[in-house]
């Protein structure tokens, strides 16, 4: 029986991490072209995907040696290939998890730092987890509601905006972090061995970990508007940096060619107003937001 939930795990996790390490690339690119989004947040979760994309590599290599092998090569009384690689990369994960945990708290403290300067955030130059994320996500919303009426700067609106979407994106990674290794700890230190095997604990927790760290992927992926349910994520990286533009012109009689109407077509095809004043910017640079 623990045979098979360890063979199972490792097929579900080689699945997932593959997943992960096709789209991760992609995801970090199209971040690193979101010029509306404030770099410090870019940096920050530039590096947490880095940081997952080592530790999913680390994972599938572990659920490779565990089908090669048949077995959980650390328990075997050989000297064998399988069991160096297998007790270096579970040394290596388990620091990689570490370095994650670590860029999730730096990307939620910068979060509470640019909530509580959002007014000058933007000039600055000087740089619980999942309650503090809620918490900030529910703030920043009320802020906007309430703050809706005022005459605001555009700096102090945009962060507003920014850090709803932004600790919107960190709440699934930070729960589901937070959650897994507290339930697979909880396991770790509670249930007999002689029920769970604590190696195949921890191949089911890191194949969680891939799951948890799929569904943030495809969720920063939906959020740039480069996911539409359509392979062009994998194939189309290139389609982020094109933007057309066109003029229409009306040939007079005289064949005075003059400029009628000028349309800037951003790189989905949608027509970027260029004639709306103060209010209608902030409705529908708002409402991008939401």
């Amino acid at each position: 029986m623990l045979l098979y939930l360890m063979l199972v795990a490792s097929i579900i996790g080689i699945f997932l991490a593959t997943s992960l390490l096709i789209m991760l690339p992609h995801a970090v690119i199209f971040i690193s072209h979101k010029t509306s989004w404030n770099l410090y947040f870019k940096g920050n979760i530039v590096i947490v995907m880095i940081s997952i994309f080592i530790q999913t590599s680390l994972t599938f290599v572990i659920d490779v040696v565990i089908l090669l092998a048949n077995e959980i090569p650390t328990y075997s009384t050989e000297a064998t290939i399988f069991k160096l690689i297998y007790d270096e990369v579970r040394i290596a994960q388990t620091a990689f998890n570490s370095v994650i945990r670590l860029g999730v708290w730096i990307l939620v403290l910068e979060r509470v730092y640019s909530t509580k300067y959002r007014k000058t955030y933007e000039q600055r130059k000087n740089t619980l987890v999942s309650i503090l994320c809620v918490y900030l996500w529910f703030h920043n919303r009320t802020l906007r509601i309430q703050e809706k009426g005022k005459l605001l700067k555009l700096s102090e609106k945009f962060q507003i905006s920014l850090n709803i979407t932004s600790i919107k994106l960190a709440i699934p990674l930070v729960v589901g972090f937070a959650m897994l290794n507290f339930v697979f700890n909880v396991i770790l230190d509670f249930v007999p061995n002689q029920i769970f095997d604590r190696q195949i604990v921890l191949v089911w927790n890191y194949t969680s970990l891939a799951a948890s760290h799929l569904f943030f992927v495809l969720l920063v992926c939906y959020e740039l508007n480069n996911f539409q349910g359509k392979s062009y994520i994998f194939l189309k990286v290139w389609s982020l940096m094109r933007r057309k533009s066109y003029t229409v012109v009306d040939v007079l009689p005289s064949t005075d060619i003059r400029l009628k109407d000028l349309k800037i077509i951003n790189s989905f095809g949608k027509v970027v107003t260029t004639n709306a004043d103060q209010t209608s910017y902030f409705t529908i640079f708002n409402a991008s937001w939401k």
